[in-house]
């Protein structure tokens, strides 16, 4: 059982919605396992205001949660989040044709070790960051993922890097030694969004 919390508050201007959704060492969902992360308690948590036609993203993302004893006052305890993803932004016109990301900011701060699930033998390490702004249906994308030292044995496959880049409406991919079944491959990419 995966405890999953809903809680929706407020009046006729202002309304919050707050959701966690924990996971321990028995208790998850992932098609990756993140090293990271392994035998500790984690949360994907959200707490999104609505106001008029602004919603504002904060303290949202996935997080190891940790409970401490209270040093000072030794019957209560303290919770504190460690940020594996961080995301916050808001996003405005909610009630127009065209709503509007004014900024909504999505970072992994360090490196994440994971293995695919389907691949008990896999391994790779990703990081990176994305401001995402603008139309709500066209949004432009700054930022980059990276992906290095991919390993799937089981698939022959192996890759030194691979970065995506995001610059505005361009996405430009750059894989740097892939080997596939003994195939080796550069791939330089670029597309429009």
């Amino acid at each position: 059982i995966i405890p999953i919390n809903i809680n929706l508050n407020g009046d006729k201007k202002k309304q919050t919605l707050t959701a966690s959704l924990e996971a321990n060492a028995n208790n998850y969902i992932t098609p990756i396992d993140i090293k990271n992360v392994l035998d500790k308690n984690t949360i994907f948590k959200t707490v999104i205001d609505f106001k008029g036609d602004r919603l504002k993203i904060k303290d949202t993302g996935f997080f190891i949660k940790t409970i401490e004893q209270d040093s000072e006052n030794p019957e209560k305890t303290i919770t504190k989040y460690e940020e594996i993803v961080d995301i916050d932004g808001t996003i405005t016109k909610l009630n127009t044709q065209n709503p509007n990301i004014n900024l909504i900011k999505i970072k992994i701060p360090n490196s994440l070790n994971m293995t695919v699930c389907a691949f008990p033998s896999s391994q790779l390490t990703a990081d990176g960051h994305l401001l995402i702004f603008g139309d709500l249906l066209a949004p432009r994308i700054r930022g980059e993922l990276n992906v290095w030292d991919l390993s799937i044995p089981e698939l022959m496959i192996t890759m030194d890097k691979a970065i995506a880049k995001f610059e505005s409406k361009n996405l430009d991919i750059n894989i740097k030694n892939l080997i596939a079944n003994g195939s080796d491959y550069n791939i330089l990419m670029n597309a429009d969004l």
